[in-house]
């Protein structure tokens, strides 16, 4: 069981990484679109991240498991509604320009 659980870890060691860089990329786009929601934006990612990678260790726990499933609704939920304002708005705003 115990291989599992590290590969496991080691999983959600390389989503922390994924998600650093992605929510770096997003953050530098928004800011060189002037998205107007740019603070509130990166407000949630820092919160995301800080929460995601305090509790990546309580997914074996016996007490106080982490939900998955609760984090990948949280995830589609913040891709559906922040990140599809985003979108949007660099559509509308013809963003890069070319």
């Amino acid at each position: 069981k115990q291989p599992d659980n590290d590969k496991a870890q080691k999983l959600l060691n390389e989503f922390s990484v994924l998600l650093i860089d992605h929510f770096g990329s997003e953050e530098k786009y928004m800011t060189m679109s002037n998205f107007p929601d740019r603070a509130e934006h990166v407000q949630y990612h820092r919160q995301f991240l800080t929460n995601f990678i305090l509790n990546r260790k309580k997914v074996f726990s016996r007490d106080n498991p982490m939900d998955l499933n609760a984090l990948s609704r949280e995830i589609a939920g913040h891709i559906n509604t922040m990140d599809k304002k985003v979108t949007t708005f660099m559509i509308d705003h013809q963003w890069p320009t070319r």
